[in-house]
């Protein structure tokens, strides 16, 4: 469970009972924590930030943030547009950067539209691998499913997360391994939706396919997820809300 920046408040067994629960300090670091289980999803780790235990830092896609100084190790590739090294601004209980390059106004923010969707939202995640003129281009495709109750995540793998695997319904969400670039889009909101969707993995697409090309099933896996998730909320018009997404 998470608190309203995407941070791990609490752990529960798989009966539902809390093992875990942290509080932290505005910058990142552990503030109390109760329980013995480990996890270096902490600090807003529903979106990502992994946190390094030997060298205090939390890897964060793009760079590594030193939550102990409130600064990035490096300096933002968007630089002069973005500050150079000052996390979030200087206003860490406001904003976040699940991407390691710009802020964004809080939990699941759509990156690039300044828009809070809720706590509660179905995302298409696709990481780019492949080397093109200028930029990497789509090699894989997963669903990342946000929710109060923590979310789950479909077609995660082959090598996603950190011990991730094609089959993990609760890796961390979008998390993936280092050396990735991930966008994610919104393409429903609501928790029914949210709900809707991990029980579409969970019982009909848990296994998304092959990864290999020419097949590349990954890259149709959304839209499956996406039609059942639909057929389950029986609202057609919810599922139109996103015009611009699309499958590869």
């Amino acid at each position: 469970m998470s608190d309203t920046l995407g941070s791990t408040s609490q752990l529960v067994d798989p009966s539902g009972n809390v093992t875990n629960t942290f509080t932290y300090w505005p910058y990142g670091e552990i503030r109390t924590r109760t329980g013995t289980t480990n996890t270096p999803y902490t600090f807003v780790g529903t979106l990502g930030y992994y946190l390094d235990t030997v060298m205090n830092w939390f890897y964060v896609r793009a760079r590594y943030y030193l939550p102990n100084v409130g600064r990035w190790l490096t300096v933002d590739p968007l630089w002069p547009k973005h500050s150079s090294y000052l996390y979030s601004d200087g206003s860490p209980v406001d904003f976040i950067d699940p991407t390691g390059l710009q802020k964004t106004n809080g939990l699941l923010t759509s990156p690039g539209t300044g828009q809070n969707y809720g706590p509660c939202v179905v995302y298409e995640c696709t990481e780019h691998t492949i080397p093109g003129l200028g930029r990497l281009l789509p090699s894989h495709k997963y669903v990342c499913v946000a929710s109060k109750t923590g979310g789950c995540a479909g077609g995660i793998g082959p090598g996603g997360g950190i011990k991730a695997t094609p089959t993990d319904t609760d890796a961390p969400c979008p998390g993936r391994r280092k050396g990735y670039y991930t966008t994610c889009e919104p393409i429903l909101v609501g928790c029914d939706a949210a709900a809707a969707a991990c029980k579409c993995i969970r019982n009909n697409f848990k296994n998304p396919g092959l990864y290999i090309i020419p097949f590349r099933d990954c890259f149709t896996y959304p839209t499956d997820v996406y039609q059942c998730t639909c057929e389950a909320i029986g609202w057609p018009e919810r599922c139109n809300k996103f015009s611009g997404w699309q499958t590869a």
